[in-house]
């Protein structure tokens, strides 16, 4: 069902997805129309925002003291369960990029749950 894939791959995923959001972020926060938006300072009842690879929205939706309704157009990242109150179930709950099913032998919990916990401190260490 699932191609084979290395253990790694999807830590380089995650360095992807990382730079990505950088350059994305960048690119929004130096665009003439936040600027203008940040400017004029106007109230907002609620911001909705996708969370995918970057934080960064978070800190223009706090600049304009708004309530955020996040949401996910794709399964959550391993590090959004906490923030959403969604329990993080590994031995049950692939992980986004091990590309397996929940009918997992122990390794695959295993691996499964090195994975997300592992994604989920890289995320606190290089995304912070």
């Amino acid at each position: 069902m699932f191609e084979k894939r290395t253990f790694y791959n999807h830590f380089v995923e995650f360095f992807l997805l990382h730079e990505w959001g950088k350059q994305a972020c960048n690119l929004t926060l130096r665009s003439e129309a936040l600027q203008q938006i940040l400017k004029v300072r106007q109230r907002f009842d609620v911001i909705i925002m996708e969370q995918f690879n970057t934080d960064c929205m978070m800190g223009v939706a706090h600049q304009l003291k708004a309530p955020v309704i996040a949401l996910s157009s794709c399964v959550m990242m391993p590090w959004h369960y906490e923030r959403m109150g969604a329990p993080l179930i590994p031995s049950h709950v692939p992980a986004l990029f091990m590309a397996q099913s929940q009918d997992m032998d122990f390794g695959g919990r295993l691996a499964n749950w090195f994975s997300t916990h592992a994604l989920n401190w890289m995320y606190k260490c290089v995304m912070h």
